[in-house]
């Protein structure tokens, strides 16, 4: 589906009749909403959900002169639309989105709405694992770097009322996901580095396998100087699309070739002169697993490919702490800590949570099924977990994935463990159960390989519920 080429001209949206399809409750539509309600056009804001499900997003467009359908859409609303902005979780083939452009009515996103006006230096991050740290990382060492720096996108905070903020000499650092990248029309890669953390399968439910890579692909587009692909070498998907257009930065656990930024057992270290030289320490960052200081090392090398001081770099890292629902230590019960992973939406991310905070974990997974595979992960819960508390429409898959691992592990001549495997019908309950089988000397890891949609608007509000549920026991039993 394409999407409008056209460049941005704010006083074109002046009087325009605006259809934004898909308010959500994640911050988007409200965004894009505002924005054109402030650039003078006439919004209409249509979603499938009624009003107590968006009460959120209503409230925040409290005062703005937008018209609401909710509960459903009208045909005729799309294809009397001067502009559609639908929502990135809106399926590009949705029959009302075909409608409008076989009326010839232009479709623009919040993204490419910013990547239009934005003025800054932009360095973007795309990947399956790892992306929204890594651009906290990125962020927190722009923050740190003299001047001023902006931090937003699918990271959960849009950054289209910051557009006159941002000036040329501003560092914004976007963190972009597959679906804003496969809507971005030809010439829009704006970015001066573009950052690809590790790959895997996910959104099946969604796009093929080759349509979800080729839609990461458009990360290392050429973009303005100095223009720079930020990758791992070792990522064998990634290492087929070297683009010889660009100059490559590489990170990742081995030093690789000049530029590029590598850990080692002893720290990290970067090479961008032919010197190699220590860059920070293991400890300088204060997240747990290796896999956070391979984002770490994505991070720097961005920043160095940007120019930034290494001084700064440091004290970025140093002064990071983890993103909220991303391997987050919310609470301790009776001795048990409870951990809350509510972003791993792929199993590849829960496998990671796994070997951060094991051995002794009792896993809460499941939700939306995003049609991708858990027999991997299904092993990495038979090695690693001391249980697995199943919640949401994919408890089923995951459960039989459970039970082909342990046949497989015992045909290759593994023994298994015994893992004990319960469903709940609610997270509150899922948190009591994996409580009691954690007792006395394990852990609550909410890691649920799924996206959150059967049961919660988002993974905000499931990571939310979590950690109320874990604290309320804690509260009831002491710390």
């Amino acid at each position: 589906m394409r999407f409008s080429d056209r460049s941005f001209d704010p006083r074109s949206l002046r009087g325009i009749r605006a259809v934004v399809m898909g308010l959500g409750s994640f911050g988007g539509g409200v965004a894009v909403a505002r924005f054109l309600c402030l650039h003078g056009a006439r919004v209409l804001v249509t979603d499938a959900k009624g009003p107590e499900d968006l009460s959120s997003s209503i409230a925040a467009l409290r005062g703005f002169p937008i018209e609401y359908r909710l509960g459903g859409h009208l045909l005729e609303d799309f294809v009397t639309a001067g502009l559609v902005v639908p929502s990135p979780a809106v399926p590009r083939d949705h029959p009302m989105l075909r409608a409008a452009v076989a009326a010839g009515v232009p479709l623009e996103t919040e993204m490419n709405f910013f990547l239009k006006g934005c003025r800054g230096r932009i360095l973007a991050v795309t990947g399956s694992n790892g992306k929204s740290t890594t651009a906290g990382i990125l962020g927190q060492i722009a923050a740190s770097a003299p001047g001023r720096a902006f931090l937003g996108g699918n990271i959960g905070r849009s950054l289209l009322g910051d557009l006159d903020a941002i000036g040329p000499a501003d560092l914004v650092v976007i963190e972009i996901s597959n679906f804003q990248l496969e809507d971005l029309p030809a010439g829009l890669s704006r970015w001066e580095a573009g950052v690809l953390t590790t790959l895997s399968p996910n959104h099946l439910d969604r796009q093929t396998l080759p349509a979800y890579y080729a839609s990461k692909r458009r990360i290392l587009e050429p973009g303005p100087a100095p223009n720079i692909a930020v990758i791992d070498p070792d990522d064998p998907v990634v290492a087929s699309w070297l683009p010889a257009e660009r100059s490559i930065v590489h990170f990742g656990t081995r030093r690789g070739s000049a530029p590029a930024v590598w850990l080692e057992s002893d720290g990290v270290f970067e090479d961008f002169d032919g010197t190699p030289r220590p860059l920070f320490a293991r400890d300088d960052l204060a997240l747990p697993g290796g896999f956070n200081l391979r984002n770490a090392c994505a991070a720097a090398a961005a920043a160095l490919a940007a120019g930034i001081d290494r001084s700064a770099i440091r004290d970025g890292i140093r002064a990071f702490r983890a993103l909220p629902h991303r391997l987050e230590k919310v609470c301790t019960a009776a001795g048990i800590p409870f951990y809350n992973d509510s972003i791993a939406t792929n199993p590849e991310s829960v496998i990671v949570g796994l070997h951060a905070v094991s051995p002794g974990a009792v896993l809460i997974a499941g939700g939306h099924d995003k049609g991708v595979s858990y027999d991997e992960l299904a092993v990495e819960i038979l090695r690693r977990a001391r249980g697995l508390v199943l919640i949401g429409a994919a408890a089923r898959k995951i459960e039989e994935a459970v039970e082909r691992a342990r046949v497989r592990l015992r045909d290759e001549g593994e023994s298994p463990a015994r893992v004990p495997v319960a469903r709940e019908a609610t997270l509150e309950g899922a948190v009591e159960r994996a409580w009691a089988m954690a007792r006395p000397d394990g852990r609550v890891l909410l890691s649920p390989a799924c996206a959150s949609f059967d049961m919660f608007s988002n993974f905000t509000e499931r990571g939310a519920r979590f950690r109320i549920a874990a604290c309320g026991i804690a509260v009831r039993e002491g710390p």
